[in-house]
């Protein structure tokens, strides 16, 4: 059993009884995100493993443009990724690994004010493995503003497999 904790920020799992958390995995249908965030603060995900995100109506939505972020006629904002945010603050990813998914590994979308992804690891995703700020071609503060962004020390190999035009980070 699982929930998320507002007041504290955190997501709690209590495990059945005999499940050795140390070797515990945790898998969950795909869709669209694997886990989708929106309007939260102060959250942080640190060592955590995402993989095999598949939504089918990726293959046939997709609009490969230069960066390959956009789905037609809709500046990317839907995009699918591993980890979907939207309007959030104070958002950290900390020594995660993604790998194997044909979708985006990260995305912050809408007002994102100090978002954070350290020291993780990116490999074999078919789009961009980070993408923070939505490319809608005009700056306005109150839908698409992104401020204090941190993306450092994270390794990332195998990207754009899926959609050639894609780049490993977008800022």
């Amino acid at each position: 059993e699982f929930f998320y904790d507002w007041n504290t920020g955190k997501m709690i799992y209590y495990p059945a009884e005999g499940v050795d958390m140390a070797t515990a995995t945790f898998e969950y249908p795909t869709g669209d995100h694997m886990l989708s965030f929106y309007g939260v603060k102060n959250v942080t995900l640190k060592n955590m493993t995402f993989t095999g995100n598949d939504d089918q109506s990726w293959e046939n939505s997709v609009y490969s443009c230069s960066q390959a972020t956009s789905l037609a006629g809709d500046y990317g904002s839907d995009t699918k990724a591993a980890l979907y945010f939207s309007n959030t603050t104070n958002v950290t990813i900390s020594e995660c690994l993604f790998h194997d998914m044909p979708t985006m590994g990260v995305k912050f979308t809408g007002v994102t004010y100090s978002p954070t992804v350290e020291s993780s690891r990116f490999f074999k995703i078919g789009c961009t493995g980070i993408e923070i700020g939505q490319h809608s071609g005009t700056w306005d503060e109150n839908t698409n503003a992104n401020y204090d962004i941190k993306v450092y020390n994270n390794y990332l190999d195998d990207i754009a497999w899926y959609a050639r035009g894609a780049i490993g980070i977008y800022i």
